[in-house]
């Protein structure tokens, strides 16, 4: 029966999944008393209900080598507070309805168009990149908020500003544009296309250490 509720369902994850449910199946847990009893054995890897998840639970079950993988995932807040919190991955049956949420929420614009939008101080930019590399160049009042602690509810962008998010090559701003989307705001939100290198391409003005 169990093995029913996951058919269709779809990974998302950072390590390999197993090669099918069955190979998980006595590690499915539902409820607090079913993940007491499953940490009583050997176990390096769980499927858990969402609904049983918090941060203190996934950081306990992470000190102690356990593969987290959490299902029923529907929405895409739900998505991103988990992966936010450490888990290793999530199985979803709506992994398209979730991506098409995002796509249409999250634009891509490219450097030349943020330059003539920063140039009308109509920009809340929100660097995504690590401290070293934000000291040896940046784009002019961008505002450093690494994507390693990257949190949402910090941001606090002018409604009237245009919110855009930049890193090295677009990817990691890419992702905490998403997350933003998904837990703090339904406000559209922008990402640097090609990131920082694309802007020097275009030979855009930074500012360097």
């Amino acid at each position: 029966m169990r093995k029913t509720w996951l058919e269709g369902f779809v990974w998302i994850s950072s390590k390999t999944a197993p090669n099918n449910i069955e190979d998980c199946s006595s590690k499915i847990v539902e409820t607090e008393d079913e993940l007491k009893r499953a940490l009583q054995g050997d176990v390096n890897r769980l499927l858990i209900n969402k609904e049983i998840l918090d941060q203190p639970l996934v950081q306990e079950l992470k000190a102690n080598r356990i593969e987290i993988y959490a299902y029923l995932v529907e929405e895409e807040s739900e998505l991103y507070k988990l992966i936010y919190w450490g888990v290793d991955g999530v199985i979803t049956p709506n992994l398209e309805t979730l991506k098409k949420r995002a796509e249409e929420a999250l634009e891509e614009v490219d450097p030349k168009t943020i330059h003539e939008w920063m140039e009308k101080d109509e920009v809340f930019l929100v660097d995504v990149r690590a401290a070293d590399e934000y000291e040896k160049e940046h784009l002019k009042n961008a505002t450093l908020m690494p994507y390693k602690i990257f949190n949402p509810k910090y941001i606090s962008a002018p409604e009237n500003k245009k919110l855009v998010f930049c890193c090295q090559m677009g990817g990691r701003s890419h992702f905490a544009a998403r997350h933003f989307l998904a837990a703090a705001s339904p406000r559209p939100c922008y990402n640097l296309k090609g990131g920082i290198n694309a802007w020097k391409k275009e030979n855009l003005p930074l500012i360097t250490e």
